[in-house]
């Protein structure tokens, strides 16, 4: 497999630190943990197949974790190339992992794996670039990522994001920000008020909270 796995040379901020901190901890426990709350991700996957108007070339997932969503593009768009990057090395290692175990060997040069932050993406375009449960951990950076994704993208290029919306619980919301999550609508106002996506959709677990579907430019 055609792997890249090393080091960005920017410096990473107190806030970087203590996400690699908590994922590190999180690693072996992710995939065994995540399906029970962490919604929409398949469906976003799905979607695509009928919302983009063309197949993507090539794809991004920014925050690609231990490769669960890259597995699934990989069999939606089976001639695409496919990069997944992520701040923690914990989790790439079980992205490998999982690659090397279920991708056929002729197969896996399709795949690269970089160890990089959303700060920090790759220099080419992408006709498809995912973002899973990894913007609403951005904090005060998210207008920037955002403009910074939109530039990586190709002429014919589209942004797919799933991802935590919004809770009217005070209690649950400063719970989150502990797992640094934020869960104040910004995400949504952002996306689905100040752009026009082809898809946008917001679903409530419980009236707990909500999370956003939205894919578009």
């Amino acid at each position: 497999m055609n792997q890249e796995m090393s080091q960005t040379q920017t410096v990473q901020s107190s806030s970087d630190q203590s996400l690699l901190r908590y994922y590190r901890l999180h690693a072996p426990i992710y995939d065994a943990t995540r399906w029970s709350f962490l919604f929409g991700r398949s469906a976003l996957i799905a979607k695509l197949k009928t919302s983009l108007p063309q197949s993507p070339r090539s794809i991004l997932e920014v925050g690609c974790g231990t490769g669960r969503n890259l597995m699934q593009l990989g069999r939606q768009f089976p001639d695409a190339m496919i990069v997944g990057c992520d701040l923690s090395d914990a989790m790439l290692s079980r992205a490998k992992a999982r690659l090397d175990a279920s991708v056929p060997t002729v197969d896996r040069s399709r795949y690269v794996l970089k160890l990089s932050d959303a700060n920090a993406l790759p220099e080419e375009r992408f006709d498809l670039i995912v973002c899973s449960y990894m913007l609403s951990m951005t904090a005060d950076r998210l207008p920037e990522t955002l403009s910074l994704l939109r530039s990586r993208l190709s002429v014919r290029g589209f942004l797919a994001v799933v991802d935590f919306d919004r809770s009217a619980h005070p209690w649950f919301r400063a719970w989150m920000r502990k797992n640094h999550v934020r869960l104040d609508g910004v995400l949504f106002d952002l996306l689905c008020n100040e752009s026009h996506p082809r898809n946008c959709e917001r679903n409530s677990v419980l009236g707990l909270w909500h999370w956003l579907l939205w894919i578009g430019r």
